[in-house]
């Protein structure tokens, strides 16, 4: 499904942490913009 790709977007990947988002910040970023590119993807292919 979209959602659990989305949830795989952060596995495996090395996050960094800086003063301007955390790693937990930036791979909820990474599951937003997956689920928000899969479903883009989508629609262009419909």
């Amino acid at each position: 499904t979209i959602a659990a790709a989305a949830d795989k977007a952060g596995d495996g990947v090395d996050i960094n942490e800086d003063i301007f988002a955390s790693a937990d910040y930036r791979r909820h970023l990474a599951q937003v913009f997956t689920r928000r590119a899969i479903k883009a993807a989508l629609q262009r292919a419909r």
